[in-house]
Protein backbone atom coordinates (compact mmCIF):
# COMPACT_ATOMS: atom_id res chain seq x y z
CA UNK A 1 0.00 0.00 0.00
CA UNK A 2 1.02 3.53 -0.68
CA UNK A 3 1.97 5.82 2.25
CA UNK A 4 -0.65 8.35 1.09
CA UNK A 5 -3.36 5.71 1.23
CA UNK A 6 -2.32 4.54 4.69
CA UNK A 7 -2.19 8.05 6.09
CA UNK A 8 -5.53 8.85 4.43
CA UNK A 9 -7.25 5.88 6.04
CA UNK A 10 -5.62 6.79 9.36
CA UNK A 11 -6.88 10.36 9.05
CA UNK A 12 -10.42 9.17 8.34
CA UNK A 13 -10.29 6.78 11.29
CA UNK A 14 -9.02 9.55 13.56
CA UNK A 15 -11.82 11.80 12.30
CA UNK A 16 -14.38 9.18 13.28
CA UNK A 17 -12.87 8.86 16.75
CA UNK A 18 -13.42 12.55 17.58
CA UNK A 19 -15.87 12.70 20.48
CA UNK A 20 -19.32 13.78 19.33
CA UNK A 21 -20.98 13.98 22.73
CA UNK A 22 -20.18 17.64 23.21
CA UNK A 23 -21.09 18.41 19.60
CA UNK A 24 -24.55 16.87 19.51
CA UNK A 25 -25.84 16.46 23.04
CA UNK A 26 -25.11 19.94 24.37
CA UNK A 27 -27.07 22.03 21.87
CA UNK A 28 -29.01 24.15 24.36
CA UNK A 29 -26.02 26.29 25.29
CA UNK A 30 -25.02 28.92 22.77
CA UNK A 31 -21.41 28.83 23.99
CA UNK A 32 -20.74 25.31 22.75
CA UNK A 33 -17.25 26.02 21.44
CA UNK A 34 -15.91 22.54 22.17
CA UNK A 35 -18.70 20.97 20.11
CA UNK A 36 -18.01 23.27 17.19
CA UNK A 37 -14.27 22.57 17.31
CA UNK A 38 -14.77 18.80 17.44
CA UNK A 39 -17.28 18.89 14.58
CA UNK A 40 -14.95 20.99 12.40
CA UNK A 41 -11.99 18.74 13.27
CA UNK A 42 -14.02 15.68 12.26
CA UNK A 43 -14.95 17.22 8.91
CA UNK A 44 -11.40 18.37 8.22
CA UNK A 45 -9.93 14.95 9.02
CA UNK A 46 -12.50 13.10 6.92
CA UNK A 47 -12.04 15.32 3.86
CA UNK A 48 -8.25 15.30 4.21
CA UNK A 49 -8.27 11.52 4.47
CA UNK A 50 -10.49 11.20 1.41
CA UNK A 51 -8.23 13.52 -0.58
CA UNK A 52 -5.14 11.51 0.40
CA UNK A 53 -6.73 8.18 -0.48
CA UNK A 54 -8.13 9.50 -3.75
CA UNK A 55 -4.82 11.00 -4.83
CA UNK A 56 -2.94 7.78 -4.06
CA UNK A 57 -4.57 5.89 -6.94
CA UNK A 58 -2.86 6.22 -10.33
CA UNK A 59 -4.51 8.34 -12.99
CA UNK A 60 -6.36 6.58 -15.78
CA UNK A 61 -5.38 7.03 -19.41
CA UNK A 62 -8.52 9.05 -20.11
CA UNK A 63 -7.59 11.55 -17.39
CA UNK A 64 -4.06 11.79 -18.77
CA UNK A 65 -5.43 12.49 -22.25
CA UNK A 66 -7.61 15.30 -20.87
CA UNK A 67 -4.60 16.87 -19.15
CA UNK A 68 -2.58 16.96 -22.37
CA UNK A 69 -5.13 18.97 -24.38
Amino acid sequence: MNIKRISGFGSMLLGLLVPFQSAFLNIEEMKNTLGLISFMACLALLFTGYALVDSSYPKTEAANADDQH
